[in-house]
């Protein structure tokens, strides 16, 4: 995956002030949504776009408390490893997320219930990411 840095040098990440208020919104509309998912009352496919939708939204929070704002996904997912949020496993298991959620979006591909071990680990690296950023001060 492309550092992100690159994703700043090339204008794929734009500096802005930094957003608290977007931060605290994005933040508890992610907690609503991983809250959803986890009542299990929606198809596989949804409780995966939702997993991963909640995911980038923790870390579009910490683009706009740290001043940043992307519209890529992969450059939202790189900060969460520029920041030490994610290791470089759960880079890879995010990164193919990513692509699994992209191809059932874009070119309907259907989403298996053969990945319920990467719905999982969505759900547990959310855990680990709402902890870290409810304790960070900004």
């Amino acid at each position: 995956m492309i550092r992100f840095e690159e994703f700043l040098s090339h204008g794929k990440v734009f500096r802005r002030e930094k957003d608290l208020f977007l931060k605290e919104s994005l933040i508890a509309s992610a907690f609503e949504r991983m809250l959803e998912v986890q009542k299990k009352n929606m198809s596989f496919s949804l409780q995966f776009e939702n997993s991963y939708e909640s995911l980038r939204q923790l870390a579009d929070a910490l683009l706009a408390a740290e001043g940043y704002k992307t519209y890529s996904h992969e450059a939202a997912i790189s900060f969460l490893y520029a920041n030490r949020l994610i290791d470089e496993i759960e880079l890879e298991q995010i990164n193919l997320c990513r692509k699994i959620r992209h191809d059932s979006k874009y070119y309907g591909k259907t989403i298996a219930n053969l990945n319920q071990e990467l719905l999982n680990v969505m759900q547990r690296i959310f855990k680990k990411i709402y902890q870290k950023l409810k304790q960070k001060p900004f």
